[in-house]
């Protein structure tokens, strides 16, 4: 899909970043992510930031980065989290030099990748040693739709374990009305 995402008005990218804020997936990935100050945080599929503020209040703005392929909500975003940097991007052409990030996650965006795994190679590029990765996807009970079935989950642990990431897992967590799988993953120190 272009870094544009051809069809989205500047409204329907506003709209979207007002409806679609999915504060319980934010905070369990927030939770599981266990920033430490000063860290380096990459949101890839960032939509209006929301994920981005959580960040930022314990590494600081000037340490979270976002990509979106929605211009109005890379640009929301950027508003949400003065200091922020957000950039009209997909995951599979991150820009973003090699091991310049601690922590890059995803919520409810991976399902979206046009080619997951250009993405997770490009992610395991821009991690710096010791990074980690979380992928969190809404559980579905059948392939197909917005999230991960358990199968794709453990799927994307073992593609992720192929790369080369260490302490590869998934970790089920309630998160509103939803359960998620968080695959976690970390690179060679």
């Amino acid at each position: 899909m272009p870094a544009d995402r051809a069809g989205w008005s500047w409204l329907m990218g506003k709209v979207y970043g007002l409806v679609a804020r999915n504060p319980a997936s934010n905070e369990a990935v927030f939770e599981e992510a266990r920033l430490q100050p000063g860290e380096r945080v990459l949101d890839i599929g960032s939509g209006a930031g929301h994920a981005l503020r959580l960040a930022a209040a314990v590494v600081g703005p000037a340490n979270v980065f976002g990509v979106d392929p929605t211009a109005a909500l890379a640009s929301t975003a950027e508003k949400r989290v003065p200091g922020a940097k957000v950039a009209v991007a997909v995951a599979e052409d991150l820009p973003f030099d090699d091991d310049t990030i601690d922590v890059v996650w995803s919520i409810a965006s991976f399902h979206h990748w046009e080619d997951p795994e250009a993405g997770l190679r490009e992610v395991a590029r821009v991690l710096a040693p010791g990074g980690r990765v979380l992928v969190a996807e809404r559980v579905l009970r059948r392939p197909g739709g917005h999230g991960l079935t358990v199968a794709e989950a453990e799927n994307l642990s073992h593609r992720l374990a192929t790369l080369g990431f260490d302490d590869v897992e998934v970790v089920k967590r309630k998160a509103g009305r939803h359960e998620m799988a968080i695959v976690k993953g970390r690179t060679a120190a």
